[in-house]
């Protein structure tokens, strides 16, 4: 029993190391073309920038994981102000997020984390994320089935249209007991490229936009 005591102290102390050591990657995108204000998050003792943009989500940056993920406005920790002005929720314990924003009304920033699969996507691993208050289905490809994606939420759509070719892509909300189509049209399917499709409310209308992303390149020995 001489052991335990031993034991006992290196779980102790494993403990803290282990929580200090806990990492999210996180990339961020903007909903909208709108400038951001200033924003940032911890990393280790300091805080770094998160920067936005509508164009193409941003380059993965490592922080550390907390409870939340607390964004400040300032690049320095306020004295005597413990809370951030803003904390938000992770999804589970994913450790690689996308970070959308928009801002809400009166200008205040609004965000939502998704898990971002980016880092292990295949190309035809398409992911929907719709941040509107309907619910929609998407037909990618003419002889599949409708993939229904819940008003806010994400959905990855596995496509199976040949590559280097294309399909045809059918976007529907539910109107008066029945499915409306509200964007039609055609897409390319690249060999080396996944879609992240955006569906947005822009005013009354709903809106689509794509971005294809590149593939993660295999490691080389």
């Amino acid at each position: 029993m001489r052991f335990l005591v031993p034991l006992c102290l290196l779980l102790w102390l494993q403990g803290p190391l282990a929580a200090q050591s806990a990492k999210l990657s996180i990339r961020t995108l903007s909903l909208y073309p709108v400038k951001m204000p200033e924003l940032y998050t911890p990393e280790g003792k300091t805080l770094v920038p998160l920067t936005f943009t509508d164009i193409q989500p941003s380059t993965p940056m490592r922080v550390d994981r907390l409870d939340g993920l607390p964004i400040y406005t300032t690049p320095v920790v306020p004295e005597g102000k413990a809370a951030p002005p803003f904390t938000i929720k992770l999804p589970g314990a994913a450790s690689d997020i996308l970070l959308l924003a928009w801002l809400g009304p009166e200008g205040k920033p609004q965000f939502l984390a998704v898990p971002d699969p980016s880092a292990t996507a295949r190309q035809k691993d398409w992911m929907v994320i719709n941040s509107t208050a309907n619910n929609v289905a998407l037909q990618i490809g003419a002889n599949t089935k409708p993939t229904p994606v819940k008003a806010g939420s994400h959905q990855v759509i596995e496509v199976t249209a040949p590559v280097n070719t294309g399909a045809a892509v059918t976007i529907a909300t539910p109107r008066d007991n029945t499915w409306q189509t509200f964007y039609s049209t055609y897409w390319p399917v690249f060999a080396d490229k996944r879609c992240l499709i955006l569906i947005l409310q822009d005013g009354e209308k709903m809106r689509v936009k794509q971005i294809f992303e590149d593939l993660p390149k295999p490691d080389t020995p």
